[in-house]
């Protein structure tokens, strides 16, 4: 596949380590590039440079090489060749209405996955002592990405290609968690705390707050020391939406940074210092937590014991559907009716919320047409049950259950016990993944085709991922 232009390479002196193995060797045989070391090097990054801007090099001209908006769309999802088709008779796709397989997961060994506002996170398994552990793609204009160099060292807002993402990490590192929030990113390394990168207007990346920050063509990488010494407390989950960063540890505790306007960091009305991670109090005193979820103004939490407590936005009854009130600024214990159960997950969209039991049912409460409950039931004030034949429960398969919910502003998703992956709510742009492509509702759960079983799902504000046992 050729990357650049002839007149490109007739006109222009470009740099080696922007360039792939291939385009290098074509330009360094014109004699337009000069270079040192092993041109091997240079397929370090698989796929040329020129890929990664949202536009062709229409000329030589700065706007014409970085003018991201005139391609309507982030990228998150990776795949290039969509939106730049190799063949001239392909049409250019701009949103992808039903589940694609990336070729990514054929050649890395995928540990975790992360959808944020618009962009994506990828771990992998290294294979070598210097391979990236690492990656993403999507939008970039508040470096949550890392810094990405175009031409001339000018940084791309927006990567159409999964790229590395540069941390000080090896091969020995391990990545526990990702968190994807709506301009920040969270990695938590083992025994190492957690690398955050981006936005930190509020806080949300666990360091101090500076006022009229430039967070474009940032270098900045911030490292959060560990909460404590041992491998109990690393953080291995995080839950991170807009501006907030939930972090659970291995022992349960729960940590919380970031924007406090609607009581979302559970520590009190008055918070001096948001951007310092703090142990949250209050009803959590005690309680071993093992899930925690939020809708960037609440937050939910799973106790091992299967009981359930929330902190956070409540003027619809979303943390505690028992007694509306404005705010909880501190955690409460929630005491749903004793029919629910207990409780094994959790997961909080813009005002609707989702929990299964351990019987596999999930139940909703809220408000809005992202209930799964139909077009009649847009404000359930109490845990209301979802028919368990939704989830591929009948009399031929008495045990299938769900296992694994998860939910975004507009729309949810949960998989069952044989790794099917049901969605349901907004379907902006196609991403719920069920041949749509109509920003209509589905107001019941349907079944996403694609080659499972799933393993993890990650919702984006609109865009999903899967990630199967074999891969991405």
């Amino acid at each position: 596949m050729t990357h650049l232009k002839s007149r490109v390479l007739r006109d222009v002196l470009l740099d080696s380590s922007m360039l792939c193995f291939n385009c290098a060797n074509k330009v360094f045989k014109q004699g337009v590039i000069r270079t040192s070391g092993n041109p091997n090097s240079f397929s370090a990054i698989t796929s040329c440079r020129s890929m990664f801007t949202t536009t062709t090099l229409k000329g030589l001209a700065k706007k014409d090489f970085y003018a991201e908006e005139k391609l309507p769309t982030h990228g998150a999802l990776g795949l290039h060749t969509l939106l730049r088709p190799v063949e001239d008779n392909h049409k250019r796709m701009l949103y992808m209405q039903r589940p694609v397989r990336h070729t990514f997961g054929d050649k890395h060994a995928i540990t975790d996955i992360a959808a944020g506002h618009g962009f994506t996170l990828i771990s992998v398994k290294p294979k070598k002592e210097n391979d990236p552990v690492l990656f993403g793609c999507g939008y970039n204009k508040k470096s949550q990405l890392g810094y990405q160099p175009g031409f001339r060292d000018i940084p791309l807002g927006v990567l159409i290609s999964i790229v590395p993402i540069p941390l000080p990490l090896n091969k020995t590192t391990k990545v526990l968690a990702l968190g994807a929030g709506r301009g920040h990113s969270l990695v938590s390394v083992e025994g190492k705390g957690i690398i955050s990168l981006g936005e930190n207007t509020f806080g949300q990346c666990g360091r101090q707050i500076i006022e009229d920050e430039d967070y474009e063509g940032s270098k900045y990488i911030c490292r959060i020391p560990a909460f404590g010494s041992g491998p109990e407390h690393d953080v291995v989950q995080i839950a991170s939406r807009f501006d907030v960063s939930v972090c659970l540890t291995r022992m349960g505790t729960v940590y919380t940074f970031g924007c406090n306007m609607h009581g979302q960091l559970g520590r009190g009305k008055d918070v001096s210092k948001p951007w310092v991670p703090a142990q949250l109090q209050g009803d959590l005193k005690g309680v071993t937590i093992k899930k925690v979820a939020t809708s960037g103004c609440s937050a939910l939490a799973v106790s091992e014991s299967g009981q359930l407590f929330g902190w956070g936005y409540n003027d619809c009854g979303q943390v505690d559907p028992s007694q509306i009130s404005n705010i909880f600024y501190e955690p409460v214990h929630v005491k749903l009716p004793r029919r629910v159960g207990k409780i094994v997950d959790v997961a909080m969209g813009n005002m609707f919320q989702f929990v299964v039991n351990e019987f596999g049912n999930v139940y909703a409460w809220g408000q809005g047409c992202s209930l799964g409950l139909g077009p009649k039931n847009l404000l359930v004030k109490t845990p209301t049950i979802m028919p368990p034949p939704l989830f591929g429960r009948n009399e031929f398969s008495p045990d299938v259950a769900v296992v694994k919910v998860e939910a975004s502003f507009e729309f949810a998703s949960a998989v069952n016990s044989i790794g099917d992956v049901y969605t349901w709510g907004k379907n902006n742009d196609g991403c719920l993944g069920i041949g749509r492509l109509k920003s209509d509702y589905q107001f019941f759960p349907f079944q996403v085709p694609f080659g499972g079983p799933a393993h993890k799902v990650s919702l984006g504000a609109d865009h999903v991922l899967i990630m199967t046992k074999a891969g991405f």
